[in-house]
């Protein structure tokens, strides 16, 4: 596992509406009757992960967090805890309706929901002038808000140690704690330089290992509905013998979870997200933004690439939460499903085109040795010609075992 730093942070405005990303600005500076206040320190400050997961907000600011720290624990994933003398800085959004809520809820499956007091930042004419000796302290209103955030429960912290976070995290906190004017210098100490584990090419993205029961070189094929059996065949099985069982389908591809323990907080966030007999990849693209693949607005838009990604995705966050699982069975698809995961690049190409890529140039450590990573293009990087294209799945068709 390589693992390094982000610094010399230089990441570009997203320029989007906030029409464009579903959050939009109530009439006269009104707060909604009966309103829901939520607090994001992690993937959601960023308007375009809210966008990827379907979340309508308003009224967002930018606000601090007194006597708390930001870490990554339960996969590499954000958390917040108590620390006298330490701030932790995030995105205050408000929920309209219960139904809005409920959708950000649910993207924290395996969290606790607590209530915290907030102080929202002064920015532009708030701002007030200091003496010399105060400049530079950030300037909060004096009023604090009651506001909703989730964090990780304390009777899950002792087996869940704090992890290293994936590349792809730290910059969708940064860019969207940039976009709301946070402080640069908590962005560059608190997000820009922590440890992380570089993000993967597509080339290198990894798959699940076949199941140790399989003894041919390639996962049983079934069709939909036999697969639809089998998996109520399974968890009856398991209920009778009162055995924890988790399931999960990727594309075509269905795993296994080894010695599964769905008490473990991040078994029991993948049970909740993404576990059972359907095909989880849009939950996976929705749940885990990364600015690095093209973006699509629905399920009818998952492209090849968008699968490998999501298997990758998924192999990352067990391998971080140390959790194992394994290929069992090889799905069928549909003709018209059959259609839709062998897009060719063109039409890859013209997804992409229809949303904006939020990063920008950060300059990685690697052993000591920093390199400039350009601003990546929401354009696929492997996307030039049929032939990259064909030679790409082809990788991908390898570690799957279907040659």
């Amino acid at each position: 596992m390589r693992t390094g730093e982000i610094s010399d942070a230089d990441v570009s405005e997203l320029n989007l509406s906030d029409e464009d990303f579903g959050e939009t600005a109530p009439e006269n500076d009104e707060e909604p009757s009966n309103p829901i206040y939520y607090f994001s320190y992690g993937l959601m400050v960023n308007p375009v992960a809210r966008h990827s997961r379907g979340v309508v907000t308003e009224n967002c600011r930018a606000v601090l967090l007194p006597d708390h720290r930001l870490n990554f624990r339960f996969g590499g994933c954000a958390n917040i805890e108590k620390a006298t003398g330490w701030e932790a800085y995030g995105v205050l959004m408000t929920c309209c309706t219960e139904e809005d809520w409920n959708k950000i809820a649910a993207f924290e499956s395996g969290f606790l929901c607590i209530e915290v007091d907030v102080f929202v930042l002064k920015q532009g004419e708030d701002v007030e002038d200091l003496p010399d000796e105060e400049d530079g302290f950030v300037q909060v209103h004096e009023t604090p808000i009651r506001a909703r955030t989730f964090v990780l429960p304390e009777s899950k912290k002792s087996s869940m140690s704090r992890k290293i976070p994936q590349e792809r995290v730290l910059r969708v906190i940064a860019t969207g704690l940039q976009a709301y004017n946070v402080s640069e210098d908590y962005i560059n100490d608190e997000i820009m330089g922590t440890e992380f584990i570089p993000n993967k090419k597509p080339e290198d993205y990894e798959v699940f290992p076949l199941s140790e029961c399989i003894k041919k070189d390639q996962a049983p094929t079934l069709t939909l509905e036999k697969w639809n059996k089998e998996y109520e065949k399974r968890m009856k099985k398991a209920e009778k013998k009162n055995i924890d069982t988790l399931l999960f389908r990727i594309g075509e591809d269905v795993m296994q979870v080894e010695n599964c323990d769905l008490k473990h907080p991040f078994l029991g966030f993948v049970n909740d997200r993404i576990g059972g007999p359907q095909d989880s990849t849009w939950v996976v693209i929705q749940t885990f933004y990364d600015p690095d693949i093209p973006m699509i607005c629905s399920e009818d838009e998952i492209t090849p690439l968008h699968y490998a990604w999501a298997m990758n995705q998924s192999c990352s966050m067990f391998a971080t939460a140390s959790c194992k699982a394994s290929r069992i069975y090889r799905v069928q698809l549909p003709e018209k499903k059959k259609k839709q995961k062998s897009h060719t690049s063109q039409g890859t190409d013209n997804t992409a085109d229809s949303c904006e890529d939020s990063s920008g140039n950060i300059a990685t450590s690697r052993s000591g040795n920093s390199k400039k990573v350009p601003r990546r293009s929401s354009r696929l990087s492997i996307s030039g010609t049929k032939e990259s294209w064909a030679q790409f799945m082809d990788t991908v068709a390898k570690k799957n075992g279907n040659e």
